[in-house]
């Protein structure tokens, strides 16, 4: 899937998704933007367009100098992620649904979801629209909530059909 391209036109967002936009490591790099655009904190309770989120996330990636930003924000909102698992596993197997219970109306395409590889292993593939480094600060801060000795990276797989998805590999012991 084409990164942030909506997967339709009748694609949305919880607002709920956009508050680690004010407090990210490096939000303070892109508070003009958030000005720019018009929204605050306490307009998140609103479902947005998929386009108007991935415009926000487009902005960031071209304005701000520092190659985490996108990182940062996915930190963040692994910390806003409810709700809470026994186990990282269980977190995992549930990502699909995690991810659309934040978006509805998406493309057929538009998917996040993670395979099981190994007890203690799994790929994650991004076939979403959203930057890719933020889905790698998502999958790593979710992680840090669970293990304490853990390894997310960017991979190549068979289960990416297209250059436009991204695979990551989370493992832990």
């Amino acid at each position: 899937m084409e990164k942030y391209i909506a997967s339709s036109q009748d694609a949305v967002i919880s607002g709920l998704t956009l508050t680690p936009l004010f407090y990210g490591l490096l939000s303070n790099q892109y508070t003009d933007i958030l000005k720019e655009i018009d929204i605050d904190l306490g307009s998140l309770e609103e479902w947005y367009p998929q386009q108007f989120v991935l415009d926000i996330y487009r902005m960031i990636a071209d304005t701000v100098s520092h190659e985490l930003a996108l990182v940062s924000v996915g930190l963040e909102l692994a910390g806003e992620a409810p709700p809470e698992f026994d186990t990282f596993a269980e977190y995992m197997d549930l990502l699909a649904d995690i991810y659309g219970a934040s978006h509805e109306d998406l493309g057929p395409e538009d998917r996040l979801y993670a395979t099981r590889k190994a007890p203690t292993s799994y790929e994650v593939v991004n076939s979403t629209p959203l930057p890719d480094d933020l889905i790698y600060g998502y999958l790593y801060g979710n992680a840090r909530r669970y293990l304490s000795d853990f390894t997310v990276m960017y991979c190549d797989t068979d289960n990416v059909n297209s250059i436009q998805n991204m695979a990551y590999h989370v493992t832990w012991s």
